[in-house]
């Protein structure tokens, strides 16, 4: 991997599990262009849509994966992706951007964040229903209370949403929390093993592990000192007036919880076992197996 000759860092955000901290640190947030790192660019994309995606992707690719004599800046591009197309279409243009990358002595890598099932769960229901009552259209046309009650009353909405939106992608939230979206714990599995990303990242080692690692692709530098701390956006706090939350209390919602997040805690668990990065030796990923970077 060539860090000074530009490329692409492809972020695939599955929500609640840090993507506004990565969002603030290399795209400069919403407004900003620039970020931490003067030649990362940041491209953010909520909710992309299957007729915007595939030119986007071939404007981008063009313009940060190729060594035409119209393109010479040594820029990154850090593109995060909020809903959009599956691991299993991504994974296609990965190889071929990946294949690009290394045929133009480009920066490329591929990656997620996941996040501890129940964990997630909680934190996703609690983002959409800060109030006291709620009646998010995320979670359907019912109304309920931000309570361990409203918490198991919509269930097909969190139950293993994270593996449900890589798998199936999110174009349109409608679409894929329904019961003909949900995940089987075979597709689950293959979700995992046949995933072309080059890293997926854990919430709890966001700030000790994935941060320092794209540090290291943005500067070259494994020792690379941040002079901005790590900022953990409490993106929820900021949507709404009150600061109200839902707490699990009872044994039985708990037991509730991990049965219905049973694949998301599996793929969160593989993910912290297979994937590991050590500045000591900064050009070599562990992964499945160990691969160089």
């Amino acid at each position: 991997m060539n860090n000074t000759n530009g490329g692409m860092i492809l972020f695939w955000h599955v929500p609640k599990t840090g993507g506004s901290t990565l969002r603030r640190r290399y795209a400069g947030g919403w407004h900003r262009k620039k970020g931490l790192h003067t030649n990362v660019i940041g491209s953010i994309d909520m909710g992309l849509r299957k007729k915007h995606y595939v030119p986007k992707k071939k404007r981008l690719e063009a313009k940060y994966l190729t060594a035409s004599s119209s393109n010479n800046n040594n820029d990154t591009l850090f593109w995060k992706i909020h809903g959009g197309p599956s691991l299993s279409t991504i994974n296609v243009d990965i190889r071929h951007w990946r294949s690009l990358a290394k045929s133009n002595n480009k920066t490329f890598f591929a990656f997620t964040i996941v996040r501890d099932g129940p964990a997630a769960a909680i934190s996703y229901f609690n983002f959409y229903c800060q109030q006291p009552i709620c009646n998010n259209t995320v979670f359907g046309p019912h109304t309920f209370t931000n309570s361990e009650a409203g918490l198991l009353q919509t269930v097909a909405t969190w139950r293993n949403y994270q593996s449900r939106i890589l798998f199936h992608g999110d174009y349109n939230g409608t679409e894929w929390y329904g019961p003909n979206r949900q995940i089987s714990e075979t597709e689950s599995h293959l979700l995992y093993e046949e995933s072309e990303l080059d890293w997926i990242g854990t919430t709890e080692t966001l700030s000790s592990m994935t941060i320092p690692l794209l540090d290291y692709l943005a500067t070259g530098n494994s020792n690379f000192v941040s002079p901005r701390p790590i900022q953990n956006e409490k993106v929820a706090a900021t949507t709404t007036t009150t600061t109200t939350k839902m707490n699990i209390s009872m044994e039985d919602t708990k037991y509730f919880l991990e049965e219905n997040t049973k694949l998301d805690h599996i793929l969160w668990q593989r993910a912290r076992n297979d994937f590991s990065w050590n500045k000591t030796s900064p050009s070599i990923i562990q992964t499945r197996c160990l691969a160089a970077i």
